[in-house]
């Protein structure tokens, strides 16, 4: 048992781990458990090859975590949690418009085709900040020519463990993809994340689920106003620093209503993205912040028949749906 010895006396001194725990509960900080517990218990054979499996398991686990990512929390009764940390990235874009040819009237029944394009639309700036920093960044397009932009924007929209926005999956996410595609640049498919816009479309009826109108109605500070197309006028054909300044205001202010609105609905909305499995690897545990103290909510039933458990996290109050074996392995993890 040296190795699994010295991975023991490693964790303890690298990982903010308590000292004096015995493997199963170091097992369990990790989200590790034996296969069969009650075999590991009695049996002492099973008891050390589990503890092999656990200790190259923990191994990966703690290799392949971020630390940064995960923080311990003093309850209220002093109990020290490991809590995780989303990696949350708001962003807004605004876009310009494509220059066309061979328009000769104006009109609301006008075609224009693709070979008429000029001057095809882009991205004129982007907008971004992370969950617990208020500072905003801005990255804007080099006089009409925005590939910089996208090149650099794109290693931080992959950097995230969940994207914020409003109406970010049918507009800003493809937009950023579609960029990328026209310059050539690499970006992933694999983009998790949650649309301000559909959470009200789904849980609300609002008169209108525009971004200014929602602000006002949860109470939040409004959106900044602009003067029109006058001040894309002003970018796009005269290229104006200081316009393209108020548009950077414009796009940031728009972040942090973003944010605001956000953190208004998530009371009322399920989670996207699970943290907890993306971080630890873990499911059962909270999606939010990890944490296994739970209360239950109410117990329902689908048409079928299947059992579901509404619970509420007690760490951070985020309420989630478990089913019913998936809550008997909460309540079994719980009081070992």
């Amino acid at each position: 048992m040296k190795n699994e010895k010295g991975l023991l006396d490693f964790l303890i001194q690298n990982s903010g781990l308590p000292e004096n725990l015995t493997w199963y509960e170091i097992g369990k900080q990790f989200n590790i458990q034996p296969p069969d517990l009650e075999r590991a218990l009695s049996d002492s054979k099973y008891e050390k090859d589990a503890i092999k499996k656990a200790a190259f398991h923990i191994w990966k686990k703690y290799l392949s975590k971020s630390l940064d990512s995960v923080e311990l929390v003093v309850t209220e009764d002093g109990t020290e949690v490991r809590k995780v940390q989303p990696k949350r990235l708001f962003f807004d874009i605004e876009t310009s418009y494509n220059i066309v040819k061979g328009v000769w009237r104006t009109g609301y029944n006008l075609s224009v085709q693709p070979e008429q394009i000029i001057r095809e639309r882009a991205i004129i700036c982007v907008s971004y900040s992370w969950e617990g920093n208020d500072e905003i960044h801005t990255i804007y397009w080099n006089d009409g020519d925005d590939r910089e932009l996208i090149k650099e924007f794109i290693p931080i929209l992959e950097s995230a463990d969940e994207i914020i926005g409003h109406n970010i999956d049918k507009f800003d996410i493809k937009w950023v993809r579609t960029r990328a595609l026209y310059h050539s640049i690499p970006m992933s498919f694999n983009i998790k994340t949650t649309d301000t816009l559909k959470l009200v479309k789904k849980y609300f009826y609002l008169n209108s689920n525009k971004l200014d109108y929602v602000a006002t109605i949860v109470g939040v500070e409004n959106k900044l106003s602009h003067r029109g197309i006058s001040m894309w006028d002003d970018i796009i054909l005269r290229n104006d620093k200081n316009a393209l300044k108020e548009m950077g205001e414009y796009c940031e202010k728009d972040i942090v209503v973003t944010k605001a609105v956000y953190y208004k609905v998530k009371p009322y909305s399920q989670h996207t993205v699970h943290h907890s499995a993306l971080k630890t690897g873990d499911k059962y545990s909270c999606p939010e912040c990890g944490s296994k103290e739970i209360k239950l909510v109410k117990t329902t039933v689908t048409k079928l028949g299947t059992l579901k458990k509404e619970v509420e996290c007690t760490l951070c109050t985020t309420s989630f749906m478990l089913s019913e074996s998936n809550y008997k392995k909460f309540t079994i993890i719980d009081t070992l």
